[in-house]
């Protein structure tokens, strides 16, 4: 039985006897007397905003609902660990008024935490100190009084950070949780802060939680925002993390999902994508959706097995498990370099009328949201008051399957020609290309919609492949035999014509050099046919 249980029995013994039940104090120790025990870890959590309006009003007021699809997967686990990206305080005190983005829940909504089965939240992250000090000690305080503990912690000013052990059955699990988005308003040193990031940190705090624990968790709150695709830093660092000791890195702060893969036998999720936050923007919403949600079985000091589920929000912001959710998917499996590996070596134009102009790089992060994940971006000239609508390395979903490559944008008046230099041929060229999901919510009805004609061409050799993607999301797969140039050097041409425009049509496609037999047309290196890379791993698996 779980410990919060246990708290209610006995806040329920002291009304039968006429005594308030004190706040009980977080708990160190969960599943007691079991062997075998669950961790189930999601990601940001917010009862701020409007998704506290929907608890108020759609709810009304009982904190449970907010959580309610989640009631068994919550019952089934032993300890439940969320991001908490809000401040919890009836006051707005020292807020940070230079920052456009500030999120203060109600105490009275920091019940449904406790009341749904969350039992230990992440304090590192940007949201932390949106209030300053008293903003954060208020969210400490609520929490110890839910009886949640809370990690991610940095005191007095040094960047050292103790690890929060706790006894999940009979194993010891730390948790070190950081947030690498740095203090955004510069406060001055407090005796308790949200812990910041430095990788060199992490190892050295990992190595010390090795020595009183079992299983050590690292938590971190970086990596683009709404982008799928992971920073070079987000890989490195992990893989850092776990050469020192680290038995699962957890990821979150980009509010989308980003891939998962195995390391040393141990277990990336570079970002597990919202768990419950509020969107307001369709497309966004509809970007956010896909969320992921990993289970963890501890046994006897070490991790057992794990299984990865996906699931969704509904329009009050309610997380659910979502059975259909392609989590194979979402595993990096071993493939050989992609040609969007080579973008920034690559050679862009645009050609239209008759006229050929380069597209150039801009390295720069949008200021607002549209598309600011596209970074680098390779821009046309002649899209400069839409300087995101050219070419950029992303990764996109169709059916909720997560692919990375080129985005571009065709255009009906010309085509957008991209040239690869200088790549290794094998046996064959294999890929995909398609349409990302919420791609058919940009100009759908327009009159002058044409498939996207996608032409890949070796110059010197003859070779070419001609593929036509219609009018609707989804990937198809592409291959091209180049046998008997195999080994050799040459340039590969990719064009793109077609769509309905600049603003209304986004394209996704890549392409791997294979040196094996060209097996069964368009599969993906270590993939399937459909271009997924989903052969890594199954549903639920052991180290």
């Amino acid at each position: 039985m779980r410990v919060r249980l246990l708290r209610l029995a006995l806040a329920l013994v002291g009304l039968a006897t006429g005594c308030p039940a004190k706040p009980a104090a977080p708990a160190t120790t969960f599943a007691a007397g079991k062997t075998r025990a669950r961790l189930l870890f999601v990601g940001d959590t917010s009862v701020a905003r409007d998704v506290g309006r929907r608890i108020d009003v759609v709810g009304g007021g009982d904190p449970r609902w907010l959580f309610a699809a989640m009631k068994q997967p919550f019952d089934d686990a032993d300890l439940v660990f969320a991001n908490l990206e809000c401040v919890v305080s009836a006051s707005t005190d020292e807020e940070a008024t230079a920052k456009t983005w500030r999120i203060r829940a109600e105490p009275k909504h920091a019940a449904a935490l406790k009341e749904s089965g969350i039992d230990v939240v992440s304090v590192a992250n940007n949201h932390a100190m949106d209030f300053g000090q008293q903003g954060f000690e208020s969210t400490l305080a609520a929490m110890a009084e839910q009886g949640v503990v809370t990690v991610g912690i940095q005191q007095d000013g040094k960047n050292a950070q103790t690890p929060v052990v706790l006894t999940v059955g009979n194993t010891r699990v730390a948790f070190l949780a950081y947030n690498q988005h740095g203090d955004e308003y510069k406060h001055p040193v407090w005796p308790r802060m949200s812990s910041n990031y430095s990788a060199a940190q992490v190892v050295a705090d990992v190595k010390a939680a090795r020595k009183v624990a079992d299983v050590v968790v690292v938590s971190v709150h970086g990596g683009p925002e709404l982008s799928h695709l992971p920073d070079a830093w987000q890989r490195n660092d992990a893989r850092k993390a776990v050469d020192a000791g680290a038995d699962l890195w957890i990821g979150h702060h980009p509010h989308v999902a980003q891939p998962v893969e195995r390391y040393r036998g141990k277990l990336i999720v570079y970002s597990l994508g919202d768990f419950a936050f509020d969107k307001t923007s369709p497309w966004i919403r509809e970007r956010t959706s896909p969320r992921l949600f990993l289970s963890v079985d501890v046994e006897n000091g070490a991790i057992i097995g794990d299984a990865l589920t996906g699931g969704k929000h509904d329009q009050d912001y309610q997380p659910s498990l979502d059975p259909s959710f392609p989590v194979d998917a979402w595993f990096l499996g071993e493939q050989p370099p992609a040609l969007s590996q080579k973008l920034l070596e690559a050679t862009v134009e645009r050609v239209r009328d008759g006229k050929t102009a380069p597209c150039t790089v801009n390295k720069k992060r949008l200021p607002g949201p549209p598309f600011r994940w596209l970074v680098p971006r390779l821009t046309c000239p002649d899209e400069s008051r839409r300087p995101w609508q050219a070419v950029a390395r992303s990764a996109e979903l169709a059916g909720k399957r997560y692919r990375e490559g080129v985005w571009a944008v065709p255009h009906a008046g010309g085509a957008l020609r991209v040239t690869f230099p200088q790549v290794v041929l094998g046996a064959s060229l294999q890929g995909f290309a398609g349409i990302p999901d919420w791609g058919l919510t940009l100009g759908a009805q327009r009159a002058d919609k044409q498939p996207v004609t996608l032409r890949v061409t070796v110059p010197g050799t003859g070779l070419e492949l001609v593929h036509t993607a219609p009018w609707t999301t989804g990937w198809q797969p592409l291959a091209l035999d180049t046998a008997a140039h195999a080994g050799a050097t040459h340039d590969v041409v990719v064009e793109l014509s077609g769509g309905a425009g600049d603003a209304e049509h986004r394209f996704l496609f890549d392409l791997w050099p294979v040196s094996g037999g060209t097996g069964a047309a368009g599969d993906a290196p270590g993939g399937k046919a459909d271009g997924t890379t989903g052969g890594a791993a199954g549903l639920s698996r052991s180290p």
